[in-house]
């Protein structure tokens, strides 16, 4: 599927989808994944998530 010149992508470790509002769904599909990245926003933005 093709939005605005955008092909929706899927590997082993993530898929984006691409919607024609502009807006994007990514997928992770490794749960480590998912916590290496709130480790980095958390580092970086540290009132951005909510505590454990």
């Amino acid at each position: 599927q093709s939005v605005q010149g955008k092909e929706d992508y899927e590997d082993e470790m993530f898929s984006i989808k691409y919607f024609k509002k502009g807006s994007v769904h990514i997928t992770f599909r490794k749960p480590e994944l998912v916590d290496r990245l709130n480790d980095i926003i958390a580092r970086h933005y540290p009132e951005m998530l909510p505590s454990q």
